[in-house]
């Protein structure tokens, strides 16, 4: 199995490639009105509450931060990423 870090920089090569070409407003990910629904089943089967530490959510806005956060981390510049 891949480190966090390669496995990181993979995840970031992978979303650069997908983008070469598009046009700046392509998304890599779309939600759908499943997306929640779907979200909090995932969170529920792994054992993960919805909202933890004092009122905090695992929802998909806090994965877009998490997202970035780790291509910055593998080196993707923001424009990019």
């Amino acid at each position: 199995m891949l480190g966090q870090t390669q496995n990181h920089r993979r995840t970031a090569a992978e979303l650069q490639q997908f983008f070469v070409g598009k046009l700046p407003k392509v998304q890599a990910f779309k939600l759908t009105d499943k997306t929640t629904p779907m979200l909090r089943a995932d969170l529920a089967a792994a054992g993960i509450p919805y909202v933890y530490e004092a009122g905090r959510y695992v929802d998909f806005h806090s994965l877009r931060h998490t997202t970035g956060t780790l291509l910055a981390a593998a080196g993707v510049h923001p424009q990019v990423a």
